[in-house]
């Protein structure tokens, strides 16, 4: 007789055959039957680790580029030209120059434009060198291993957390 593990029995009932010789015995042998469960947890454990330190160096370097550079040289050129009435200019351009009319009104027996001056305005490419001291930083990593704790380093660790899980906090 075999049961479940479900809350029933868990011997097994067998019986034996008659030996040999004709006689006619029984005899009953129960066998436990007998069940292994499994059961797993997981626990974090310190497996080692790595340690990075950073470093940055500094050397001064010198840098020496060419830079381009624009400035304007302003000419007046006295014009003193009438104009009529519809004739007032408008600023343009003669190659790299910015021609600006400047005008007036003067008063004669009749008022009319007179061109005064005209304002030039030329802008000069150049190019110069112009050393400078700057910082330059490099930064360097460091990589260091550190090793697991040992089985008995964990035990005591282990042994220390379970001592300060079971004594009372002071100070609430």
């Amino acid at each position: 007789m075999v049961r479940d593990s479900m809350g029933g029995d868990s011997r097994k009932e067998a019986s034996v055959e008659p030996d040999g010789d004709g006689g006619a015995r029984e005899e009953r042998v129960i066998l436990p039957v007998i069940e292994e469960f499994l059961h797993v947890e997981k626990r974090a454990v310190v497996g080692g680790g790595y340690r990075l330190r950073k470093r940055v160096d500094t050397r001064t370097a010198t840098v020496d580029e060419l830079l381009r550079n624009y400035k304007v040289e302003i000419e007046r050129v006295p014009v003193n030209a009438p104009l009529g009435s519809d004739d007032i200019p408008e600023p343009r351009y003669e190659g790299d120059t910015l021609v600006i009319p400047v005008i007036e009104e003067v008063i004669v027996t009749e008022k009319r434009l007179v061109l005064t001056e005209e304002i030039r305005v030329t802008r000069v490419h150049g190019t110069h060198r112009q050393p400078q001291t700057v910082e330059l930083r490099k930064e360097h990593i460091e990589i260091e291993r550190l090793e697991p704790p040992s089985p008995t380093e964990i035990a005591a660790a282990e042994s220390d957390d379970a001592a300060s899980a079971a004594s009372p906090r002071k100070g609430r």
